[in-house]
Parts: structure tokens; C-alpha cells; sequence
């Protein structure tokens, strides 16, 4: 399918999966620094669910509070809380407005 073939939606839905992986791949990134060798005590789980509740976080906020965000400044602790939500949530131990309420609280003290 050529550009002039790809209705204007598709187009759109594309660019905003690209904005919000860009978003959170600059994100996972910063936190990535911050934590330098406690990073590596990730397990690959524990980073994909981190990277997954950072998207959902992404496409609930607005770009204003999600930039204000100090992802650069983020504690081991708070990582490893964030994890734990989501990890509730993926395993409907928790509901996913609740968990994500609780992740925004922790995510909006930086």
C-alpha cells in the first residue's frame, strides 16, 4: 500500500504509535541512567511491564504532564513499585483505572 493508498486514519494511528514509542523508549532510557548498574538487577519481564505501563501511562496523559516528568530522577524503589502496580494489573489482581491511578500518583511526585 502506497502513502496516497493509506487512508488518513491509518496515517494517524501510525504516527501516535511512533510518537508514543519514541516517548517511551526516551523515557525507559533516562530511567536506564539514573539506576546504572541497579538496572541490570532487571529481569527482562520486569522491564517489558515497565515499558508497557510506561506506554499506557503515555497515552493517558496529557504531553504537558507527561514532559514534566522527571524520569532522570527516578529511585530503584519507585521503579520497583511501578513494576509491582503493573504487574497487579497484567495479572487482574488489580483493576487497571485504579493501578494506573496509583502509578500516576507515584509518577507525578517527580
Amino acid at each position: 500500500m502506497s502513502r496516497v493508498d493509506m487512508p488518513d486514519e491509518e496515517i494517524g494511528i501510525r504516527a501516535y504509535h511512533i510518537q508514543q514509542e519514541k516517548a517511551v523508549e526516551r523515557a525507559i532510557e533516562k530511567i536506564r541512567q539514573r539506576l546504572s548498574d541497579s538496572w541490570k538487577e532487571l529481569s527482562l519481564h520486569e522491564i517489558e511491564v515497565l515499558r508497557w505501563v510506561l506506554g499506557e501511562t503515555w497515552a493517558t496523559h496529557r504531553r504537558t504532564d507527561w514532559d514534566e516528568i522527571s524520569f532522570s530522577s527516578i529511585k530503584l524503589a519507585v521503579v520497583l513499585k511501578v513494576i509491582r502496580i503493573g504487574d497487579q494489573i497484567v495479572n487482574n489482581e488489580k483493576p487497571g483505572h485504579q493501578g494506573f491511578n496509583e502509578i500516576n500518583k507515584v509518577l507525578s511526585t517527580f
